[in-house]
């Protein structure tokens, strides 16, 4: 049989068992022993300045079966919680065989003074962009001496045996102060704009540049806005007006006064022009040597604002101009924005008549053979003459020529050259027969279909077709004939 003795304290036992006989039998003593008591004590740290969450708490834990487990009223987990408020807490330790120990409100006590600084009095800023302004602050409660740092940085004033402060110099913006008292404690004031007169704005709504160099046609104009009304303008240049009109190239500035005399001087404005005036120089002239409308001009255009545009006097659109007969020539050369230059007038001479050929030319007689001639007789230019031929010949006249087209090359004394092209033609086509024999009751036929070769035909047949004549002969015995075929060129 079994016996149990459950859930009992800690301590010695023992058991005595009796049997039905009143036999018994000791067991025992048992110890039964428990771990040590879960201790847990906190240390607390109250508040020094008032309203801050500085406090905290920190636990010294002892006794039980460690690890142990944290849970704060605040929901962290940690031995120790900081950067508390004012305020009760209360944590729950568990040990590693699930003993707890709860400790229940654990006060953080605030043991400051309500302790604060506001901003009393400020001057605002004359004018955009003075530094006239002045705050003037003041300290509640705390411990003296003081130390005032003011944000943004003007200044940190330390060691102020005054609860009353002051900041200068100030331009528009806004302020706030930072207190700190002996004791440490800090507070920090609401933010102050320390305003100032309004901003006189300027801006180009659009600025002309002087187009062509030299000239006095810059214009700007602006657009005003802000400050207190009426204006009064100073230009760099002396004008008191707004905008700018008529004026040369050049750096300006403006300076605008409002009615509170506050001014603003502009950024300066640049007016440009062109680097350079435009221009045209010469780099050479070509007179007509030859006769053969070969004048040429090259010039160079420079400066301005490329790129340019060019009309000569001729229509033509180009810088340089070839190709050019006897006459005068002028170019007006335009830049990219319209300023203009006119050249002086060039004046191309031609310094001989130009080459010319009379010829006669005699065309093949037969399709394919080589008898043609061509003769020429040059003039103009400056006597005397060279010929020469494309197929290698020289001289005025070549003969012994197949049909096609000859290039003569003259040159005559002074080196001047021109080409002439002369055409030999020939028969269309060669003489072509084609025969038709028929069978008769009077003998054989045979008619001849002749084509090409030049003009009417001469057919002469041989001896065995008895010497008949023209393109049909008839009457033939069976064999072999023969007829020889001349054109008017004499073509056999």
């Amino acid at each position: 049989t079994t016996e149990d003795l459950p859930a009992i304290a800690a301590g010695d036992y023992t058991l005595s068992v009796t049997d039905a006989n009143g036999c018994t039998a000791m067991l025992g003593p048992v110890a039964i022993t428990e771990p040590p008591a879960l201790i847990a004590l906190p240390a607390i740290q109250d508040i020094p300045c008032f309203g801050t969450p500085t406090g905290s708490i920190e636990m010294a834990v002892s006794g039980g079966i460690p690890p142990y487990s944290y849970t704060w009223s605040t929901g962290e987990s940690t031995p120790n919680i900081y950067f508390l408020p004012a305020g009760n807490y209360s944590v729950t330790i568990i040990d590693a065989t699930g003993c707890a120990r709860i400790l229940a409100d654990l006060p953080v006590i605030d043991k400051g003074a309500e302790f604060s600084v506001e901003i009393i009095d400020y001057q605002p800023v004359s004018c955009p962009g003075a530094d006239d302004g002045k705050i003037i602050a003041m300290a509640s409660n705390g411990t003296a001496p003081y130390q005032f740092s003011w944000s943004p940085p003007v200044g940190l004033h330390a060691n102020v045996p005054s609860p009353v402060d002051q900041a200068t110099g100030l331009s528009g913006g806004v302020y706030a102060v930072t207190l700190t008292d002996a004791a440490g404690c800090s507070a920090v004031s609401q933010d102050l704009l320390i305003e100032e007169a309004p901003q006189v704005f300027f801006s180009v709504v659009s600025k002309t540049d002087v187009l062509c160099k030299g000239d006095s046609t810059g214009n700007v104009t602006i657009s005003l806005s802000g400050g207190l009304p009426p204006y009064s303008f100073l230009w760099s240049n002396g004008a008191n007006t707004p905008d700018l009109s008529g004026v040369p190239a050049g750096t300006y500035s403006l300076t605008v006064t409002d009615f509170l005399n506050c001014t603003l001087v502009s950024t300066p404005v640049t007016i440009s022009q062109p680097a350079a005036v435009l221009q045209i120089t010469v780099d050479s002239i070509l007179q007509d040597r030859c006769g053969q409308d070969q004048g040429a001009v090259f010039l160079k255009v420079k400066g301005g604002t490329f790129p340019y545009q060019y009309t000569w006097s001729n229509g033509l659109q180009t810088a340089n101009i070839t190709g050019l007969a006897a006459g005068t020539y002028q170019l007006t050369a335009t830049d990219h924005v319209g300023c203009e230059v006119v050249s002086p007038v060039f004046e191309i001479q031609a310094l001989a008549t130009p080459l010319g050929i009379t010829s006669n030319v005699t065309p093949v007689k037969c399709f394919g053979d080589s008898s043609g001639t061509i003769s020429v007789m040059a003039s103009g230019g400056t006597p005397d003459y060279s010929y020469f031929w494309n197929n290698g010949q020289a001289g005025s006249m070549i003969g012994q020529l197949p049909a096609g087209t000859y290039m003569l090359t003259l040159t005559d004394e002074a080196g001047c050259t021109d080409v002439f092209n002369f055409p030999v033609s020939q028969p269309t086509s060669p003489l072509v027969a084609i025969a038709q024999i028929d069978s008769l009751s009077g003998g054989w036929t045979i008619s001849l279909d002749i084509s090409g070769g030049t003009g009417a035909y001469e057919v002469l047949w041989d001896a065995g077709a008895g010497g008949q004549t023209g393109p049909e002969v008839s009457g033939l015995e069976p064999g072999h004939y023969t007829a020889t075929i001349t054109d008017d060129n004499g073509c056999v």
